[in-house]
């Protein structure tokens, strides 16, 4: 899930998390997903993050995952 620069510029609303670790799990490129790892720490790419009202939700959805 890496964003383009222009990707990230065009949503306004959301909040960039940029050069983020995760401990315990490591990101997956080629699943698009987070795993358990053995690694003490991973790096996360670039995503954009955004809360959205559960009334807007079918609006919003276009990628991405929705928890």
């Amino acid at each position: 899930m890496d964003l383009s620069n222009d990707q990230i510029a065009a949503n306004k609303q959301g909040f960039i998390i940029n050069d983020m670790c995760m401990e315990g799990a490591a990101y997956a490129k080629d699943s698009e997903r987070i795993r358990l790892s053995e690694t003490l720490s991973s790096s996360l790419p670039k995503a954009n993050f955004k809360w959205i009202h559960r009334s807007q939700v079918a609006d919003e959805e276009t990628e991405g995952e929705y928890i």
